[in-house]
C-alpha cells in the first residue's frame, strides 16, 4: 500500500493547476526536443502533453501511448532531460545529457497494488471481455458519490451494459460493505475492488469523487466525467461516447 501511496503521490498530484504553469512553454525549454520527439514516436506517443506537479513543486509531463498502460513522462533537472516509458511493471528510462548524448537503462517497478485492488490486467481483461461499460469510481467518504451509486447501476441495466465499481485505494472495505447495505444498493462486494491501476490513476480516477469513464470496443474512451449526477445525467454522456440511443 506504501507504494501506491508514492504512485499516487507522483502522478495524481494538482493536475488542475498545471495549464497556469503552462505546459507548451515548459516543452519549449527542452534543449533536445528532436531526440526527444524521435523516441516518442518509436514509442507511439499520442495526443498533447498533460502535467504533473511532484512533490518537489517541479513539473513532469506526461502522455500517453497507442497502447493500453503504457505512458511517457518527461522531465528534467541539472543532470540532463528524461524521457520514461511508463508500464506496471518497469519503466524504459532515455536520459539526454547537455549535448543530448543518449543513455538508455531500466528500472523495475516495485509492486504499488492494494491489496483486493483492480490492477492493470484487471482493466485489460475487462475490456476485453465486454464490448462496452462504465467505469464509475467512488469513495465512502464522500457522501454524493454513494448517492449516486443506485443511478448509475440503474442506467447500467437500462443500456444493457456493465458497470464496474472502483472504490479509492484508502477505502475501508467494513465502511463499502456497511454502506451498501445501509443504501440497499445490490452489487457483491467481492466484485468491488480498490483501484491499483496505473492506467486509470494516469486519467485522473484518483482526482475527483465519484467520476464515470467509458470503455467501447476494447479501448478506453478518452474521457473522464467527474461529479455526482443523477441517472439522466450520467445518461447523456453515455449514450454520446458509448454510442447508444437513449
Amino acid at each position: 500500500m506504501k507504494n501506491l501511496i508514492l504512485l499516487v503521490g507522483l502522478l495524481s498530484t494538482s493536475a488542475w493547476a498545471v495549464p497556469m504553469l503552462g505546459r507548451d512553454d515548459f516543452y519549449k525549454t527542452f534543449q533536445c526536443k528532436k531526440q526527444i520527439e524521435e523516441q516518442i514516436s518509436r514509442w507511439s506517443g499520442t495526443e498533447n502533453w498533460k502535467g504533473r506537479i511532484k512533490p518537489d513543486a517541479s513539473l513532469m509531463l506526461l502522455k500517453k501511448t497507442s497502447q493500453l498502460s503504457k505512458w511517457i513522462s518527461l522531465e528534467k533537472d541539472q543532470s540532463g532531460e528524461t524521457l520514461k516509458l511508463l508500464t506496471p511493471v518497469n519503466q524504459m528510462v532515455v536520459s539526454f545529457d547537455s549535448k543530448c548524448i543518449k543513455r538508455i537503462g531500466v528500472q523495475k517497478v516495485k509492486n504499488y497494488q492494494a491489496k483486493n485492488g483492480f490492477t492493470d490486467a484487471n482493466l485489460a481483461l475487462l475490456l476485453s471481455k465486454n464490448e462496452k461499460g462504465i467505469i464509475y469510481t467512488w469513495s465512502p467518504g464522500m457522501n454524493h458519490s454513494v448517492k449516486a451509486l443506485k443511478d448509475i447501476l440503474a442506467l447500467g441495466e437500462e443500456l444493457k451494459v456493465d458497470v464496474t465499481l472502483l472504490v479509492d485505494p484508502y477505502a475501508n472495505v467494513n465502511v463499502v460493505k456497511n454502506l451498501l447495505k445501509k443504501n440497499k444498493i445490490s452489487y457483491p462486494i467481492s466484485q468491488i475492488k480498490k483501484v491499483s491501476s496505473m492506467e486509470l490513476i494516469l486519467r485522473d480516477t484518483l482526482m475527483h469523487y465519484p467520476n464515470v469513464q467509458f470503455y467501447k470496443n476494447g479501448r478506453m474512451v478518452d474521457v473522464l466525467i467527474p461529479g455526482r449526477m443523477d441517472k439522466a445525467g450520467y445518461a447523456v454522456p453515455a449514450s454520446k461516447y458509448l454510442g447508444i440511443a437513449l
